[in-house]
């Protein structure tokens, strides 16, 4: 027993001796190890040392970019922020004009919202002020109630044919309007215009030929009218006449509908200090085969309260019945220049009318039947 005991004992003795001894060789090698490469190092510095030297000072280059591309094989930054040249994934591709490279953006609404920003500042531009298109100042949306509040929209505009400017003494213009009313349904204004100017500037000369078309029935008409216009007084006279048969509307019942032959006599004053406000008068006569003619009157005043928006309202009184009152609320495209708010109230020479030269034809588009 005390045999098999000694024979343990000098086994595990013979296992520590080993560790230690394995222990102390690690050591051992581990200290070669950054002996002989601090030896390289210093050995690398004296060949870099006598190179420089050997060089005048010039390190060889492709042992600089060797040893410059060792070192950034391992040597990454992750950057703090996302180069403005990729921004995102998936979007659309804008160009930058100034650093002329593509940027992309992921977030498209914004880029649409950027753009419709800009397009909304270009028809600002062209709709306000002195960079307003004068063909859209000569555009107007208009809402109306006639008789019986019955609603009436429509659509107009005054254009010149051919050249015209401020110095132009004479201009030849066509005029459309396209409406739409409850009763009526739609009816379409075609017409052809010409005006002279004096040399002054203070007396103007017109005349004018229309045609409309009802499309309810289909109803044709025609129209002429003269013009005259001196300082601030202004004299209208329209002629209408049927350009259609009679229509039958009812065969059995024998109802037949016609156009109304007629005419209407104008006049209006503009005001020297005020020329955003205009009233006038106007008489009319509708000739009636079944019935009385129609005789009246009507009494309003026309006002440009802000650049672009305009009302007129009155009181229309026809013979032998009551009367009854009128509106019509106008949006221009562009914002004119004489406003009660935010626009000009005189000009500069207030008996000169050519400011008039391109005005709306002022008439009855409406197609009255019997």
């Amino acid at each position: 027993m005390k045999r098999i005991v000694c024979i343990a004992l000098s086994a595990l003795l013979c296992c520590v001796g080993t560790a230690e001894a394995e222990k102390q060789q690690l050591h051992t090698d581990m200290g070669v190890v950054s002996v002989k490469t601090d030896s390289s190092i210093k050995a690398a510095a004296r060949i870099d040392d006598t190179t420089h030297v050997n060089t005048e000072g010039k390190v060889n280059s492709d042992e600089k970019t060797a040893r410059m591309k060792a070192a950034s094989e391992g040597f990454h930054i992750t950057p703090a922020a996302t180069p403005d040249h990729v921004i995102g994934q998936g979007g659309p591709l804008v160009m930058d004009r100034q650093d002329t490279k593509t940027v992309q953006y992921s977030n498209v609404d914004a880029v649409n919202r950027a753009i419709n920003a800009v397009a909304m500042s270009n028809v600002s531009n062209a709709m306000y002020g002195a960079k307003g298109k004068p063909w859209m100042r000569r555009t107007t949306l208009s809402f109306q109630f006639q008789e019986g509040w019955k609603p009436l929209y429509s659509v107009e505009t005054v254009q010149p044919l051919g050249h015209y400017d401020n110095s132009s003494r004479d201009v030849w213009f066509t005029q459309q309007r396209i409406s739409r009313a409850s009763d009526t349904g739609t009816t379409l204004n075609i017409g052809v215009g010409y005006r002279r100017i004096s040399k002054d500037d203070r007396r103007l000369y017109g005349a004018h030929l229309f045609y409309d078309h009802r499309f309810l029935n289909r109803h044709d008409r025609l129209s002429a009218g003269l013009e005259y216009m001196s300082g601030e007084s202004e004299f209208r006279f329209n002629w209408y006449g049927s350009a259609s048969d009679e229509r039958v509307l009812d065969v059995n019942l024998h109802t037949l509908e016609r156009v109304a032959n007629g005419y209407t006599v104008e006049y209006g004053k503009t005001f020297k200090n005020a020329r955003w406000a205009r009233v006038y008068v106007e008489g009319y006569h509708w000739n009636q085969e079944r019935q009385a003619d129609k005789n009246g009157l009507r009494v309003g005043s026309e006002l440009q309260l802000t650049p672009r928006v305009s009302v007129d309202m009155g009181y229309n009184k026809p013979e032998h019945s009551s009367g009854g009152v009128y509106g019509k609320i106008t949006f221009r495209l562009a914002g004119a220049p004489m406003a009660w708010y935010g626009g000009k109230h005189r000009l500069e020479e207030s008996a000169t009318v050519r400011d008039k030269m391109l005005n709306l034809v002022r008439r009855t588009n409406t197609i009255f039947v019997e």
